[in-house]
């Protein structure tokens, strides 16, 4: 039984390291001093979908399922977000341009 048991987690460990980014975003958050996670957000469920051109290893353009997320440069580093419902209420909504998602 406790072989089983021992078996089922290592599956289910194997699964939420395949099909989510939990293992990228906790190996980022420890390697990259510029990593982090939105607070509206959570290691579980955030995606960076776009990273910086440059040589630090910080996202630019993320999503997770209920919002997307901009790192904006217009201000000190501030992380602006949308929910992804309003967002298909934009005509040109791009997500991958935060100044489409007024």
């Amino acid at each position: 039984m406790k072989k089983k048991a021992f078996y089922l987690i290592i599956f289910t460990f194997i699964l939420i390291i395949s099909f989510t980014s939990v293992f990228g975003n906790i190996w980022l958050l420890l390697t990259e001093k510029g990593y982090e996670i939105p607070k509206e957000s959570s290691i579980f469920t955030f995606e960076a979908t776009k990273m910086n051109d440059g040589s630090g290893g910080w996202w630019v353009y993320g999503e997770d399922n209920e919002k997307y997320y901009a790192l904006s440069t217009d201000s000190i580093n501030s992380i602006l977000f949308i929910d992804k419902l309003q967002s298909k209420k934009i005509e040109n909504f791009d997500k991958f341009n935060y100044e489409t998602w007024k």
